[in-house]
């Protein structure tokens, strides 16, 4: 079997990520994470709470989603829980407007 490298899945080399820009772009905006109710997402999620930013939780296991929100918002972070189908269109539409007008 053939090594394959992250150009040959790209077509070209990464882009390194200035975390700064990120950083600067994503200040006062949420951050929007989907598998949110999981072990490694909800860990993403609780560090990006850290890091001031407002947490929007999507899983389609909104029950599993809600206690991430909780540790999140007991610990001075900024969460909400939503339950969302990412394959379907419908489902990803209606948390789209909840997360709008929240």
């Amino acid at each position: 079997m053939k090594d394959v490298s992250i150009e040959d899945l790209l077509g070209r080399p990464p882009v390194k990520a200035d975390m700064e820009q990120v950083c600067e772009f994503l200040h006062g905006k949420k951050v929007l994470i989907t598998g949110a109710g999981g072990i490694l997402c909800s860990s993403f999620a609780e560090e990006m709470a850290k890091q001031g930013y407002k947490v929007a939780l999507l899983d389609l296991n909104d029950a599993a989603a809600a206690v991430v929100a909780d540790r999140i918002n007991a610990n001075g972070g900024c969460a909400k829980a939503y339950k969302v189908n990412c394959l379907e269109k419908e489902s990803i539409e209606a948390a789209h407007e909840a997360i709008l007008n929240d």
